[in-house]
């Protein structure tokens, strides 16, 4: 499994963010640059996959499941974005403390790469290009691949103030 970063937020105790962002090339990860490809995801994403949100990729520190229905995952075209709801546990308590004073703004996700493209004549160091591949999991973490990549927390004092019609996103929820 291969592990990338992006950015996220909390809000109302509930983490938001982009995992994956479309189109952006990470940092250099050993000798070459990944770019994720907007339809990479799509085919896996079709099946309902059991994805899950980690604490710094730690299979220990689980933060959300899309099973269980405490991650949701939706594709943009800008990319991947994620709603995680944490759980009451110190693992839970501490990322979104960290998020929320700014400690912590990124995201990472892991992924099998099933189909890729190489350019080798790119500079300085070759791209990668991720065509295909299965979503495992995405990360809550200090430090991302992608600069693209946000987190933060919402609450519902945040919709309130963003204008946001809060039966629509009653609605919204019920639908996942």
């Amino acid at each position: 499994m291969e592990l990338r970063a992006s950015t996220i937020k909390s809000e109302s105790g509930q983490l938001v963010g982009k995992a994956i962002a479309f189109g952006s090339q990470s940092h250099d990860l050993g000798g070459f640059v990944e770019i994720i490809e907007p339809a990479a995801f799509d085919n896996h994403l079709s099946t309902n996959p059991d994805v899950r949100a980690l604490y710094e990729h730690d299979g220990k520190e689980l933060l959300g499941r899309t099973t269980s229905g405490t991650l949701t995952i939706n594709k943009r075209s800008d990319g991947i974005h994620v709603e995680i709801d944490p759980p009451s546990t110190q693992a839970g308590n501490d990322c979104k403390e960290l998020v929320k004073r700014g400690d912590i703004n990124g995201m990472s996700f892991g992924f099998v790469a099933i189909r890729d493209r190489w350019d080798w004549n790119a500079q300085p160091v070759p791209v990668r290009h991720v065509l295909e591949a299965e979503l495992r999991e995405v990360t809550v973490t200090a430090t991302p691949a992608y600069e693209a990549s946000s987190v933060v927390l919402r609450s519902l004092a945040d919709h309130k103030r963003e204008g946001t019609d809060l039966n629509e996103l009653w609605l919204q929820y019920l639908e996942v």
